[in-house]
């Protein structure tokens, strides 16, 4: 694939726009995240149209969502997941089963087939956190209890959606579900085995290597191999790849080392492009499809994630604050959700209207996590809570700061 004058401009108009729309918003008391998404949307297609698609810069987006997740694993506790284990399973099964009904019943509702339903309710399933995780950071929550509960929760959500996608996909087919259980299966024993022997023996040694960059380049090489190695052995999104690599690292001294690094880099240039691209995507099209049923589709998307990944925090014994911070953490649905839509797409049994459904779906519920989020912050403070211990990254680091 070439770039070209007119990406590199692109790139440099993208970035100006990430960083002021960040700072107004910040100004103004929101999450840095959320002026870069409606930035995006206002100058895409669906509004200006100052912005068309452009492969090569789609591609340092996906880079960027790869860092974000990384870094998100690097800044989590590990001890703080094992703690949260139980709950982070309910919240889980919770934020599947109730979005799959949900969006079953809305199917059947509108008259669809009992196929065609079961996949729009497939999709409401999915969740990204990579939203979440920046709010989280911007906040200086991202080693809170309800922060371990979501990335955890996250990663069996992309385990228990990878599953659900494949049984539909063989009831529509007739295939088999071996194959993408045997693939779960190896990941599972390939990632205990890095992080028992392999990392541990790389953080060891690296202080042999004088150059700091050599280490970052080392890391990120590792980040990136793993996020590979999530979707082509395991069959999970990349971001859960790279998530894991982080947090195999988190421990560490080489991790403790690379934090700041490797934050400047994913900041300076593929963060901000992976957020602002984001909102370019949406066409006007995708807004006026069937507005009504869309409409009803992203009420219960919300109310779905909210509820099943809420009342499950709360029944596990979580606070109140907590678990509203959980279900709105859960709430975006991101590149997943389009992944699904897309398989459902392929085998036929997703149309041109499902589709867009699933794009505004994904839109406006990751323009809703941030705000929600901050809003339970707000709203529902927590007086017991004790100050956060670990990494905090700068402020001057954050996607909307200079």
């Amino acid at each position: 694939m070439e770039t070209s004058p007119d990406s590199l401009l692109l790139i440099a108009g993208l970035l100006l726009l990430a960083k002021v729309s960040g700072a107004v918003a910040t100004r103004f008391g929101m999450p840095s995240v959320l002026g870069i998404l409606v930035a995006g949307v206002i100058a895409g297609p669906a509004a200006l149209g100052l912005v068309e698609h452009d492969a090569f810069v789609a591609n340092l987006g996906h880079i960027g969502v790869v860092l974000l997740m990384f870094l998100a694993g690097l800044e989590t506790d590990p001890q703080g997941l094992r703690t949260v284990g139980r709950t982070a399973f309910a919240v889980a099964v919770g934020g599947v089963v109730l979005p799959m009904a949900g969006g079953y019943g809305a199917g059947k509702l509108a008259g669809m087939e009992t196929m065609h339903a079961l996949f729009l309710g497939a999709i409401l399933t999915a969740t990204s956190v990579s939203i979440t995780a920046e709010t989280l950071k911007e906040l200086g929550r991202s080693r809170s209890r309800e922060g371990s509960i979501i990335m955890g929760a996250a990663i069996i959500d992309d385990i228990l959606g990878v599953l659900v996608l494949s049984a539909l996909v063989v009831a529509e087919s007739g295939g088999s579900i071996g194959e993408p259980l045997l693939k779960l299966a190896l990941f599972s024993a390939l990632a205990f085995a890095i992080a028992r022997w392999v990392m541990p023996l790389i953080a060891e040694h690296h202080t042999r290597i004088e150059s700091p960059d050599t280490r970052v380049a080392l890391t990120l090489a590792m980040a990136l191999a793993f996020a590979w190695v999530a979707y082509e052995v395991g069959g999970l999104a990349e971001v859960t790849g790279s998530f894991l690599a982080g947090v195999m690292l988190s421990r560490t001294d080489l991790g403790h080392h690379i934090v700041e690094p490797v934050s400047r880099l994913g900041y300076a240039l593929f963060i901000p492009i992976f957020f602002v691209y984001i909102g370019t995507n949406v066409t006007t099209a995708d807004l006026t499809t069937a507005p009504l049923f869309c409409a009803a589709v992203v009420l219960i998307a919300l109310a779905t994630k909210l509820a099943g990944c809420g009342i499950p925090a709360r029944m596990c014994g979580e606070s109140f604050p907590t678990s509203v911070r959980v279900g709105a953490g859960m709430v975006g649905r991101g590149e997943i959700a389009l992944v699904v839509a897309s398989v459902g797409l392929a085998e036929g049994v997703v149309d041109s209207t499902g589709f867009s459904i699933a794009i505004v779906v994904t839109i406006v519920t990751t323009i809703a996590a941030p705000l929600l989020l901050k809003a339970a912050y707000q709203w529902l403070p927590d007086a017991e809570e004790k100050p956060l211990a670990g990494v905090v990254l700068a402020p001057e680091m954050a996607s909307g700061g200079q």
